[in-house]
């Protein structure tokens, strides 16, 4: 699926922005498998939500952002990263009266041999339930014009889409099987002016993985609805 615009105008502070030239961006595909080295014997998805959640079972939290897929956009920094890790975890102890997760490290995994790693970390820690979020994404950046047509003066600008896949999946240590999994996507972009960036303004670079932030957290808000609806807290 790719998500395409021909033409768009954006509500900015000093105008309009219109975008003249078509551009596409790829919605990124499932990257679980891959990355997890996941073959058909180590899922077994007919598992539901309900009973997921018991106050019994002692959680542990692996995340990763990947950018090893087709098309893919820069990883979000590990900084950025870490916050939506504290999302994922305020979220369960507000929803599912989870009141302890233990976070796994997921430094340095390389594609295919993830499912291994995240078992021989897990294990050492008593956990009978380790979640997995994995996030990734596409972007593309179009060409285009600030200001309203009928202004003398527009000012040449960009605006980069980004679309973020967030997976998320549980894998019960015991069984060495994923038993859940749930996937969303979300798009968020940026309108930046082409104008020198003043001192205390950011880099580029930052804004970026800050867009790319934004759409991941956006797609783990949607996530979390189905991947948490299994609790019997409120």
């Amino acid at each position: 699926m790719r998500f395409c615009r021909k033409q768009l105008s954006l509500g900015v502070v000093i105008g309009v922005l219109v975008i003249t030239a078509c551009g596409c961006v790829s919605t990124p595909r499932s990257r679980m498998p891959a990355v997890l080295g996941l073959s058909v014997d180590r899922m077994d998805l007919n598992s539901k939500p309900v009973g997921l959640w018991s106050k019994d079972r002692i959680y542990g939290l692996a995340i990763h952002s990947d950018a090893t897929g087709r098309e893919a956009a820069p990883p979000i920094s590990l900084p950025l990263l870490s916050k939506l890790s504290q999302r994922i975890q305020v979220y369960l102890g507000q929803h599912c009266a989870v009141s302890e997760v233990k976070r796994i490290p997921i430094d340095g995994i390389q594609e295919g041999d993830g499912f291994s790693s995240l078992l021989n970390a897990a294990k050492p820690h008593h956990i009978d339930a380790l979640i997995v979020a994995l996030f990734s994404s596409t972007e593309s950046t179009h060409v285009g014009t600030f200001g309203e047509s009928r202004m003398m003066t527009q000012m040449p600008g960009t605006t980069t889409f980004n679309v973020a896949l967030v997976e998320l999946g549980v894998i019960d240590v015991a069984q060495e099987l994923v038993t859940f999994q749930v996937e969303k996507t979300a798009t968020e972009r940026m309108d930046r002016l082409k104008v020198p960036i003043g001192h205390g303004q950011g880099t580029l670079e930052e804004a970026l993985d800050l867009l790319r932030a934004n759409s991941a957290q956006q797609a783990l808000d949607d996530a979390l609805q189905d991947f948490t609806s299994g609790c019997l807290s409120d």
